[in-house]
């Protein structure tokens, strides 16, 4: 262990920042990835309905999309570090950010779930609204008469256990 930190404190000040720049960059990307996780979540609750806000739900989605293209980047980038380089994790400040860094993608894990969950639930509510609309309507109490025009008759129809009359 006293080998990995004699090393880490002999490099050039720029190998350490490298690292911290790369913590920093994951901070500040996942940091965006679970605002934009939050807000997508209070625009599911809402159930957006209006072209304005599914046009917002679109653009949280491409914003993600992008962030996620960053990330993707950040992590080519750690694979071109050096390896002892990222040995030096084992500093305290270093050690402290990525496990900050770690638990904060636990959270957008555990937000993407939730709006998973949330974008489920607003398909199964729109196909059942969708079911509802497109009902055959001639199924009511009451319709056209064939026979004579515009007049109304009753239709035949059994009882649901509260259409009682009184």
């Amino acid at each position: 262990m006293r080998d990995v930190n004699s090393k880490a404190e002999n490099w050039p000040l720029g190998k350490k920042d490298q690292l911290a720049d790369w913590i920093s960059k994951q901070e500040q990307i996942v940091n965006s990835l679970i605002a934009l996780s939050l807000q997508k979540r209070s625009l599911l609750m809402e159930l957006p309905t209006s072209e304005e806000q599914l046009k917002e739900l679109n653009g949280i989605i491409a914003q993600e999309s992008q962030f996620l293209l960053n990330l993707q980047e950040a992590e080519k980038e750690l694979a071109e570090m050096p390896h002892e380089l990222s040995r030096t994790l084992v500093e305290q400040e270093l050690a402290e950010r990525f496990s900050a860094v770690q638990s904060n993608f636990e959270r957008l894990k555990e937000l993407n779930q939730e709006n998973r969950t949330l974008l489920s639930s607003l398909l199964q509510y729109i196909n059942f609204s969708l079911d509802i609309f497109g009902q055959n309507p001639s199924g009511g109490i009451y319709r056209e008469s064939p026979n004579k025009n515009g007049e109304v008759e009753k239709v035949a129809v059994r009882s649901g256990q509260f259409d009682r009359q009184v």
